[in-house]
């Protein structure tokens, strides 16, 4: 061998010992939700790995927008993965080639098992690191995977253990694990308020991390400010609620609950079901965006995207959590050092100052005497005139004259000339407590000389209108004109309010939505901002009324309706300055789901679900009945070959002629063919249900309509027997 052959033989060797980082090169990529960029950035800079390990974390969004990202988990040893989010799981399985790396999810997911089966290690010890999380516990977590696959020389430690249970504050030095040694602790602050509200927060452990406790700490200093006590807990739902919010007998010891967690587990959970009923205070529903930053969410006409609702708004709708309200979100910031997009964790500052009155007025209910609560009813007139008051299977007049009994006995302050009767409601409604069209102005002149509707100036208004959020009165300006120029519900420059006054209480029909030839098509028009009259009427509830809480009696309202955000509104949509800080009760039937979501997630609504009517079954009558006999007759003439089959069914060509069926069902030739398409038809007129007139809010159905109610209901569930 000459001695240039043994040169190039001999120097790679030479270059693998000279430059071993260079040759022997292993990357680690850590895949990651945007939450925990911060804490794992912070982490990975600080991590002391020999040089030729080199370690890199992505979000989904670094994987889809950029092509080194790819790269370099292609060429990956090893990848760490958080599965907990679906889109990294799906990453892994279809687009890189999983079965020549090793791969550990640090969480679980919707599917463990079918990640499992395609090599993905779910390592119990690994994920405890993330289970506590940290800035060493993602050092460590990192070291002891390196340990494990590259080099077995790299040092680690154990995960460090964080409570799974306890109550943080920004001003103490630990975490309290009982509420006993943080009341003791919190009685000597000074921003301790005797006798004040106290409300608890339920958190996630992963929300007091670096980079995402400053919008927590920011919340409780701002609740303070506001004259709360706060309990700021985390932990396991249930442990929170039993350990923490209430005493060993069972009674609260918090006012209220703001809870951001109670996303995962719900009332379906028998546990936690009743320890929510053994708590029995309100709980609203704090969320965290998760998948836009709060900017995107204040442009996004949807708010919280539809997928994120899921498990954000409708889970906890099943706990009966109230008023969904966008509290934090992330915002993006630059590493200069790194270059890395981190995302950090900010209050959303403008739906906390929205919400704090709202906490504040659900309190003052609860601790207000009922003679001293002013309460507003409003039922539905929304065709404007006589006939028009009503509600989805509801007898409104009946049901205001129970509700305003119950009231009357339970001490709040029913003022009323006559008896409480539902005629006497119903002559009051009808003369005073209607809306009334642009096109009749002598109905409105025959209202006002009863002297008893609202008459707002309009100057009063204006004022009121010029506080509200700009983007809003942008809107009503550019499509109803400026306030003085309103021709609906207004006489001589100022707003008529319909409604009747009984001592504390207010009843008053929901302004009208649409005006024209077909205003009933603009009930749900998403684009079509409030008028004028509207505006002012729900303002003046707050502003002269001072309502302590509203009821929107009955299936269903247009406040919920009203143009802005699907979901995680924001204070300049229009159900929300409508709404201002008044509690909105809503007795709303049982039957229709789809719509009382709008009423909850749009118009902060609480729904008491109320019955639909006592129902039978409908049977058939008169000529259907007829009908339906002559077709069994004629099939049992068939059936015995009887020569009076044909003039049978020549008289029930006559009847169903007579009857317009043939049109009904499209039907263009009669002849025996047809005769089973009539017979279903009318059997499933037979088999519909029919309901017992209207249904009372307060009175359950008795007697024979109760009865033919569970026969229905027994003969369309199997399952309603047991």
């Amino acid at each position: 061998m000459n001695d240039i052959n043994k040169f190039y033989i001999l120097l790679p060797l030479a270059i693998l010992f000279l430059f071993p980082s260079t040759t022997l090169a292993k990357q680690i990529s850590f895949l990651v939700i945007d939450a925990d960029t911060c804490l794992v950035n912070k982490a990975i800079k600080g991590l002391r790995l020999p040089d030729n390990i080199k370690v890199r974390f992505f979000t989904y969004h670094d994987i889809t927008s950029d092509s080194s990202a790819r790269e370099f988990i292609d060429a990956s040893e090893v990848i760490i993965c958080d599965v907990m989010q679906g889109e990294l799981g799906r990453y892994l399985i279809e687009d890189v080639n999983i079965r020549s790396k090793d791969i550990y999810a640090v969480r679980g997911s919707r599917n463990d098992e079918a990640l499992k089966r395609q090599g993905i290690i779910f390592d119990p010890d690994i994920q405890e690191y993330f289970s506590n999380l940290c800035v060493a516990n993602i050092q460590n977590l990192i070291c002891r995977v390196a340990h494990k696959e590259l080099d077995s020389s790299i040092a680690y430690e154990e995960a460090r253990k964080l409570p799974r249970l306890g109550i943080y504050h920004a001003g103490a030095d630990a975490v309290f694990t009982s509420l006993e040694e943080y009341l003791h602790w919190y009685g000597n602050r000074k921003e301790y308020i005797k006798d004040a509200p106290w409300i608890g927060m339920m958190l996630f452990s992963s929300s007091l991390v670096e980079g995402q406790k400053e919008k927590v700490d920011y919340l409780i200093k701002t609740l303070e400010d506001e004259g709360f006590n706060v309990v700021p807990a985390f932990g396991r739902d249930f442990d929170i609620l039993t350990s923490l919010f209430m005493d060993k007998n069972q009674q609260a010891r918090v006012d209220l609950v703001l809870a951001f967690s109670l996303k995962f587990y719900s009332a379906l959970n028998d546990d936690v079901r009743r320890a929510l009923i053994n708590l029995n205070v309100p709980v609203f529903n704090a969320i965290n965006l998760y998948s836009n930053t709060i900017d995107e969410w204040r442009g996004d006409p949807t708010g919280i995207p539809p997928m994120d609702v899921v498990w954000t708004v409708a889970n906890p709708e099943i706990s009966g959590l109230i008023e969904s309200s966008a509290l934090t979100g992330k915002v993006r910031q630059l590493d200069q050092e790194t270059g890395k997009v981190l995302f950090v964790h900010r209050p959303i500052k403008e739906n906390i100052e929205l919400l704090i009155p709202r906490l504040k007025m659900w309190v003052q209910l609860k601790k207000k005497e009922n003679k001293n609560k002013r309460v507003a009813i409003l039922y539905y007139n929304h065709g404007q005139g006589k006939q028009n008051v009503g509600a989805s299977y509801l007898n409104v007049f009946k049901s205001l004259e129970l509700i305003l009994q119950r009231m009357k006995k339970r001490g709040y302050r029913v003022a009323m000339d006559k008896d409480l009767s539902e005629d006497a409601i119903k002559d009051l409604v009808l003369k005073y407590g209607r809306n009334i069209g642009s096109w009749a102005p002598g109905e409105l002149d025959k209202m006002l000389e009863g002297k008893k509707a609202i008459r707002l100036p309009v100057k009063t208004y204006q004022k009121w209108f010029s506080g509200l959020p700009g983007d809003f009165r942008k809107n009503v300006i550019k499509q109803w004109g400026e306030a003085e120029g309103s021709t609906i519900m207004i006489k001589n420059g100022e707003f008529i309010i319909p409604a009747v006054i009984l001592g504390n209480v207010l009843i008053m029909p929901e302004p009208a939505r649409g005006w024209g030839d077909d205003p009933v098509k603009l009930y749900h028009d998403p684009t079509l901002y409030p008028h004028h009259q509207y505006i002012a009427a729900y303002l003046w509830l707050k502003h002269v009324f001072h309502a302590d809480a509203m009821i929107h009696l009955g299936t269903h309202a247009t406040h919920e309706w009203l143009p802005g955000k699907q979901a995680g509104l924001s204070p300049s949509c229009p159900p929300e300055v409508l709404i201002t800080d008044i509690p909105n009760i809503y007795p709303y039937i049982v039957d229709d789901v789809g719509e009382g979501i709008q009423a909850k997630r749009r118009g902060r609504g609480v729904i008491i679900d109320h019955l639909i009517p006592a129902v039978r079954e409908a049977g058939l009558y008169h000529e259907y009945s007829q009908l339906y006999d002559m077709i069994n007759s004629y099939n049992r003439a068939v059936s015995l070959g009887s020569r009076t089959a044909g003039g049978k069914l020549g008289k029930i060509e006559d009847l169903v002629t007579d009857m317009g069926l043939l049109n009904d069902l499209g039907i263009t030739e009669f002849d025996d063919s047809v005769l089973e398409e009539i017979e279903h038809y009318l059997l499933e007129i037979r088999e519909n249900l029919m309901p017992y007139g209207m249904h009372t809010f307060g009175i359950s159905p008795g007697g024979e309509a109760l009865q033919d109610m569970v026969k229905a209901i027994s003969k369309r569930n199997s399952q309603a027997n047991e």
